[in-house]
């Protein structure tokens, strides 16, 4: 019977550009044997449910090993944060009254002989409960607890089964874990959800609704948000009107970040204790309007629950299930969009669907203890056999913090304010397992990821550790955990514990760094709890043209002329590319280094974007998710990550002054100035320019990625992690080209660093390659009175001539890192050299060059062997330029903090590092850095709420778009807004574009996508308006549109109100 149910489920095909799902991919199940625990003969409850429902769902291979959940029992004090600790001891003691024990409905239960039974299995629901919490917000997926659903519990005692409140324990965990901010609880049982509606009565933003029998127990209901009764024997028309008629008001007015679903089966009709008449087809028709709504239109993460059902035999139960199954039959595939919800463009639905409804199905067909199943046996988690390819895991979440009213980072430009957004920031996380190369019975595991940030500074890296492993253990640490930032100019500021860093942006920036962090770690979550096994790797690498070149040329050629001789050109315009497959040949993700700065958008810019690397990785995961697919959300992941890219510029048209003369080339100035000598990208404008260097990184990595024949990898992972006290280390006299010893310096910054450079130049009398402080006396005297170098600090920065020493500035606190993370990671023959700044291009051949000889020097290398720089990894020291590049201190030599000796420095300890982990001995764990979260200075903003004029209320339409445009045309709207800063709308968006399908609007463009921008303007009343602009396509389809804003007010008391603007209609013609 089961075969043949299954075999319905998955009798249709999906269409073929589906072929990267798996139709096991998104559900995720909460089960331990501990479910069951016997109860008295006779009694109504079905407990044998559990461990049925779970072997059926292994032996149907809907369940894979990676996807299966295994709770712990919840700790005795999370329940005592939503229960009374006198209730939460009573059942731990074995106290419960009599009266207690009645409400449960085991009166004659004995709970001190089920210590390790009833009230165990109780705290392991609720744990299962939390975790699929987790799993869903991380995974953006939907999960099942098998034994969830107690909405029946009180705070202080009992009722219908249920002693302990799962859900309101789950949505207290989520947020005291800063995970959600809003939540939704959809009950669909026959029962009102009494004790969810109690529970959660206090808490504003989560909204329950319940819709249930007006009749049934309990029948004292407590009050939800949203109460829908039924009339007894209601059938399937008035059950679906109903619902139909309330979900998507309830999903518009809650708008949560999670949703727990108790899908109840005993609406049907037959249900011992239901007293509706929902038909098997009804029942249908319900789950399949619940998944549109909440998955296909909203994409809203989903947290299943069993909830109740009793039904009267075997047969009835089995014939339903088999309904199921011939409507699902019936249903190829529904319509993809039809809400007028933010986001209803999500990825498709087919495979979704049927292990959905596959789940439900069973799960009504066990909700009775009866003969047709009552022989089975739970089936066990089997340990998963040795992999012969890689273990994979891939992720990647929203990292887009304020997009208004805070500083951007990397320009360090004081009235570059961001001011609205042109696409959202990603983490895009990879987890490689396999076996050690050293020794081959220790299985390793390393992380890589890149993030559309500046940098990685160690407070994120610290706080990302941190939270890993309280959510995994030691599975996750410094050592294996690699951050790399991808290096755009153009995301806010202040996620730096270093006070130089947050100057530009008011301070420190909690939200931004939080945004970051948790997106980092979410990530992260999403690649841990997406593992397959067996995976396979292949690497390919080329030249990708007309996407860079150096902007410090005459510091190039300072470098001797053999070495030069070795090299084509004065930057690396070799791409690196990893292609992952599961074992079936599924595309999983990708990864490639290439070294080019993320400043295609200059430092006019105010908008956030992820410039030309975030538009190439934007690109590539639209060619493989699908032209349809919403950014960042599908299940192809291409990071486009960065390695040596110091003196390396996006703006290939070079640098040139106003009258388009060529600048002079050793100072990079115009009339002895520089800030006329800018660098110019390939486009009109800088939005062009990056979207043109993005496109070129795209297709070198398309030929690259689609390239044949694929070289594998070898299948083995290792990795080595150290610290180092950068300012006292001694280098060896076989480093340095005149073989004399060396060592590093206090750091400290030249003039040439306020220089700037050709991307971004600076401002004031400064200039790149100045090594005399003569040119400018006033900022000579300024750097020398804020902790003034001494004659040994001068001598060993020298030529450098010192404009801050900012390695002895600790006041208000600690202005840049001294103790610097150096790490590396073997994954096959690839080797990846994560550095903690900018190396310039010869810089980083040279450390690639250092780091294959002692590999070779180990019979570790051989000509498949491959080497790259990820670089701004783990931390940020500034540049690392070559030590002739040093002495012509442009930007790039006076950024080099170190002094003269820190290439050849890296070069030392990172030869040990790589000779470490080649032997298999763990390194020294090296000076530990200090935490300074607690000195970190933050600006508050005064009087920060928001207003708008009279008779103009947030969302009022102040400048509509017009009736009708023609393709290519630009369409702008603009709406009396709020500061953007009040919600990040964090895998949302800020914007939506619709197009009308017959009535039905559907989402087309969100804020991620890049022909369209956010622009926002405040005045010093705090009144805000917003203008979106539209950037349309000769392409783009023809037909009715409209524009949506979705923002958020602040009032004087604090309180945040959303608000939607809609423009009216336009066509396109």
């Amino acid at each position: 019977m089961h075969s043949r149910i299954v075999a319905r489920l998955n009798c249709s095909k999906p269409p073929r550009h589906l072929y990267t799902q798996n139709p096991r991919r998104y559900l995720h199940v909460a089960y331990r044997d501990e479910f069951y625990h016997p109860l008295p003969e006779g009694h109504t409850f079905p407990m044998r449910k559990y461990p049925d429902l779970f072997s059926i769902l292994r032996e149907e291979n809907l369940l894979p090993d990676e996807h299966i959940i295994t709770p712990q029992p919840i700790d005795w004090e999370h329940l005592k944060w939503v229960h009374d600790a006198d209730y939460v001891e009573a059942i731990r003691n074995d106290t419960l009254s009599n009266d207690h024990r009645r409400r449960l409905g085991v009166p004659c239960l004995n709970l001190s002989s089920s210590t390790q039974g009833m009230v165990e299995r109780w705290r392991m629901t609720v744990q299962g409960t939390v975790d699929c919490a987790i799993r869903s917000l991380t995974d953006h997926c939907i999960t099942g607890n098998i034994s969830g659903g107690y909405h029946h519990a009180f705070r202080s005692h009992p009722s219908g089964y249920c002693a302990f409140n799962d859900v309101a324990v789950a949505v207290e965990f989520l947020e005291r874990k800063n995970m959600i901010s809003r939540c939704l609880v959809i009950d669909l049982d026959t029962h009102q959800g009494d004790g969810n509606a109690a529970m959660l009565s206090d808490k504003p933003n989560a909204f329950t609704f319940s819709m249930h029998g007006a009749k049934n127990f309990p029948l004292n209901k407590m009050k939800s948000d949203l109460d829908v009764e039924l009339p007894d024997r209601c059938d399937d028309e008035e059950y679906l009107g109903l619902l139909s008629k309330h979900l998507p008001d309830v999903l518009e007015k809650s708008n949560p970040d999670i949703i727990f679903y108790l899908a109840g089966v005993d609406i049907c009709e037959g249900d011992r204790l239901g007293r509706l008449k929902v038909s098997r087809e009804g029942l249908v028709k319900r789950e399949e309007m619940v998944l549109d709504y909440v998955w296909n239109q909203y994409k809203k993460p989903l947290v299943l629950l069993t909830a109740g059902g009793y039904a009267a035999t075997a047969k009835m139960t089995a014939d339903l299930h088999a309904e199921i199954a011939q409507e699902r039959k019936k249903k190829t595939r529904l319509p993809l969009n039809s809400a007028d919800g933010p986001v209803s463009r999500f990825l498709p639905d087919f495979y979704m669907k049927t292990t959905f409804l596959a789940f439900l199905a069973l799960t009504a067909l066990l909700y009775a203890s009866v003969d047709g199943v009552k022989n089975m046996k739970p089936h066990p988690v089997e340990a998963a056999a040795a992999a012969a390819g890689y273990k994979i895991g891939r992720g990647i979440y929203d990292i887009t913090g304020p997009v208004s009213n805070v500083g951007l980072m990397g320009y360090a430009m004081f009235d570059q304010i961001g001011a609205g957004i042109s696409s959202r920031l990603r983490a895009r996380a990879f987890i490689f397992e396999g076996p050690s190369r050293a020794n081959s019975s220790i299985t390793n595991r390393v992380v890589f990821v890149s993030t559309d940030s500046c940098m990685i500074f160690a407070s994120v890296k610290q706080s990302v550790i941190a939270r890993l492993q309280k959510l995994y253990g030691e599975t996750y640490s410094y050592d294996n955990v690699i951050l790399s930032g991808e290096h755009t100019h153009s995301g806010p500021a202040g996620f730096s514990y270093y006070l130089l860093y947050d100057l530009s942006s008011r301070g420190f920036q909690p939200e931004n760094f939080e945004a970051i962090v948790n997106g980092i770690v979410k990530a992260i979550s999403m690649a841990h709890n997406s593992m397959v096994e067996d995976a396979q790797l292949f690497i390919n690498h080329g030249e990708v043209l007309e996407a860079n070149i150096n902007r410090s040329p005459t510091a190039y050629l300072a470098n001797p002329e053999p070495e030069r001789a070795q090299w084509k050109y004065d930057v690396d315009k070799d791409m690196t590319l990893l292609r992952i497959e599961d074992s079936k040949g599924n595309e999983l993700g990708m990864i490639n280094w290439f070294a080019v700065h993320g400043t295609s958008m200059n430092n006019t810019n105010l908008l956030t974007s992820p410039d030309n690397k975030g538009f190439a990785a934007y690109s590539f995961e639209k060619y493989k998710n699908g032209a349809d697919s919403v950014p960042g959300m599908g299940p192809f992941v291409a990071a486009f990550a960065q390695s040596n890219e110091g003196d390396v510029s996006p703006n290939t048209k070079g640098a040139t002054c106003p009258d388009g003369t060529p600048c002079e080339s050793v100072h990079s100035t115009c009339g002895g100035y520089t800030q006329g000598c800018i660098g110019k990208g390939p486009g009109k404008d800088d939005f062009e320019s990056m979207t043109i260097i993005g496109t070129n990184q795209f297709k070198g990595a398309k030929d690259l990625y689609e390239k044949t024949p694929r070289e594998p990898l070898s299948v083995s992972v290792d990795y080595a992690h150290t610290f180092l006290d950068m300012q006292n280390v001694e280098v060896g006299a076989e480093w340095n080209a005149d073989k004399k010893p060396g060592k590093t310096c206090v750091a400290a910054l030249g003039l040439g660093f306020a220089g700037g450079t050709t991307d971004g130049p600076g401002d004031f009398d400064f200039r790149q390659g100045a090594n005399s402080s003569t040119n400018n006396p006033y900022w000579s005297l300024l750097g020398s009175f804020i902790f003034p170098p001494n004659a040994e600090e001068i001598e060993c920065q020298r030529p450098k001539p010192i404009l801050l020493n900012v390695g002895k500035f600790r006041l208000p606190a600690q202005w840049v890192s001294d103790i610097l993370p150096i790490q590396v990671a073997r994954i096959g023959d690839l080797v990846i050299v994560a550095v903690p700044g900018e190396f310039t291009t010869m810089s980083g051949r040279r450390l690639r060059k250092t780091v294959l000889d002692t590999l070779q020097s180990l019979g570790a290398a051989d000509e498949k062997t491959k080497v790259i720089i990820a670089g701004l990894s783990n931390d940020y020291s500034h540049y690392i330029a070559t030590r002739e590049e040093y002495s012509v201190q442009r930007y790039e030599g006076a950024s080099t903090i170190f002094g003269p000796h820190t290439l050849a420095a890296y070069q030392q300890e990172y030869s040990k590092l790589i000779t470490l982990m080649t032997k298999g001995i763990k390194p020294p764990h090296g000076p530990q850095p200090a935490d300074l979260s607690a000195s970190t200075i933050h600006i508050p903003f005064l009087f920060d709420i928001d207003v708008h004029p009279f008779g103009k209320p947030y969302g009022t339409v102040l400048k509509d778009v017009l009736p009708s445009y023609n393709r290519g045309a630009l369409v702008n709207v603009t709406f009396q807004a709020a500061n953007l800063r009040r919600d990040f709308r964090t895998q949302d968006t800020f914007l939506t574009i619709e197009k009308s399908n017959n009535g039905t609007w559907t989402s087309v463009r969100t804020d991620a996508d890049f022909d369209n921008r956010l622009k926002s303007t405040s005045n010093q009343l705090r009144e805000t308006t917003v203008t979106i602009e539209w950037y349309t396509t000769a392409d783009v389809a023809t037909g009715q549109y409209r524009i949506r804003h979705f923002g958020t007010s602040k009032d004087v008391s604090g309180n945040l109100t959303p608000f939607v603007a809609k423009s009216s209609t336009f066509n396109l013609v």
